[in-house]
């Protein structure tokens, strides 16, 4: 069933003014207006970690570019699926949808990059794919600057949702599924894009 964002959260509108930090005054021309989300009761955001043995079960934690303090709780749970029925209809057709779960950043825009298409024991044939409108992702750069930061690099990736449809070449099912199946992919893979 597909439902309305509304169904979920809610759109709250902060509006603020950019602050000289010559004069500590606002700077006339910069007002702003951002749309933030608040979950509807009964949802709560799920999100998958590791490396970082010294996090307790449930506490309170700062999220976010605004370091918002959020409530969290450590939970055992995976992404359902049944693996033997995957692997059949894969197998019978030779074919398999990749969808991406995260926003991606490949080196040739919305094109996969080889490690998808020519992996390690197998090869594919992209047949087709729903990307949607690229998203610009930036950013700060803490290392940049002797500490003081900087700006990341401007980039165009794939929206969250995009779905690319493959022609298996070479390879068994079981392996590719392996290989692709909860693993990020592209650029910055080790911040949580590219989750296929």
């Amino acid at each position: 069933d597909i439902y309305p964002e509304k169904s979920f959260f809610q759109i709250e509108y902060k509006t603020g003014i950019k602050i000289n930090q010559r004069s500590k005054t606002a700077e006339e021309g910069n007002l702003y207006r951002v749309g933030m989300r608040r979950f509807n009761k009964g949802f709560t955001l799920a999100c998958d970690f590791e490396g970082v043995p010294s996090l307790r079960n449930d506490g309170l934690l700062k999220l976010g570019g605004e370091g918002k303090t959020v409530r969290y709780e450590n939970i055992s749970l995976q992404m359902p699926h049944d693996r033997e029925s995957i692997l059949e209809k894969i197998d019978e057709s030779r074919k398999l949808k990749l969808y991406f779960a995260t926003p991606a950043l490949f080196q040739n825009g919305w094109v996969p990059d080889d490690d998808i298409i020519k992996g390690s024991g197998y090869r594919l044939e992209l047949l087709t794919a729903s990307t949607g409108s690229p998203l610009l992702v930036g950013g700060w750069d803490m290392g940049k600057n002797k500490g003081k930061g900087g700006h990341k690099p401007m980039l165009r990736a794939i929206p969250a949702g995009s779905v690319y449809y493959f022609q298996i070449k070479d390879g068994a099912p079981e392996y590719i599924f392996d290989s692709l199946n909860y693993c990020n992919f592209g650029q910055r893979s080790n911040e949580g894009f590219g989750l296929a």
